[in-house]
């Protein structure tokens, strides 16, 4: 089966003998792909490919789509390169690694004593404070007040990784997050 999609044509694998978990693991990675992509995405998660190489394949392929190359999915199938305590700040402890073709701006919100240097970014600018707890989930029993907003001018070739931030302490989360394991602090400016 071959879909257009984004402009390019993606050709769906073949079932795998070694493929479990069937159509759970497609419907899952069509509702994944499918917003980002276009419904077309649908039909590719619907070959329902569970085998942890195949969905990879499958991943890549939609990021190439999308514009982005070398991007891989990473989720509870397919464990990718963070650690569980990083993966799980993600919803359903999945995320998507890739490397910035260009320089990028991205966001943090902090208390006025927070580290501007940390490893979580958002690439959607904060309207407030309110917006900014909800869509993070920044947990106000962690000191972080959402008080001042840091900009960092982050360099193509830098490796993020992005996805879903997961709910958290009642706090619902799912607005963009970016997960950066060293920040420079020379990319940091305050707005």
């Amino acid at each position: 089966m071959i879909s257009k999609q984004a402009g390019t044509y993606l050709k769906t694998p073949p079932r795998s003998d070694k493929d479990w978990l069937g159509p759970a693991i497609g419907v899952s990675l069509a509702a994944v792909s499918a917003p980002a992509l276009g419904f077309g995405a649908w039909e590719l998660g619907m070959v329902a490919l569970a085998n942890p190489a195949t969905t990879t394949t499958i991943a890549m392929g939609l990021g190439e789509a999308a514009g982005v190359t070398g991007a891989i999915r990473y989720g509870p199938i397919n464990p990718g390169p963070l650690s569980r305590d990083v993966a799980n700040t993600f919803r359903s402890a999945s995320y998507t690694a890739r490397t910035l073709e260009s320089n990028t701006t991205l966001y943090r919100v902090i208390s006025d004593k927070g580290n501007p240097a940390g490893s979580f970014w958002t690439s959607i600018k904060p309207q407030g404070p309110l917006q900014s707890v909800i869509d993070s989930a920044l947990d106000q029993n962690w000191g972080n007040a959402a008080t001042r907003v840091i900009t960092a001018d982050v360099p193509a070739g830098t490796r993020i990784y992005e996805g879903a931030a997961a709910a958290q302490r009642g706090l619902v989360g799912g607005g963009n997050q970016i997960y950066i394991p060293k920040v420079d602090p020379k990319w940091i400016r305050d707005e």
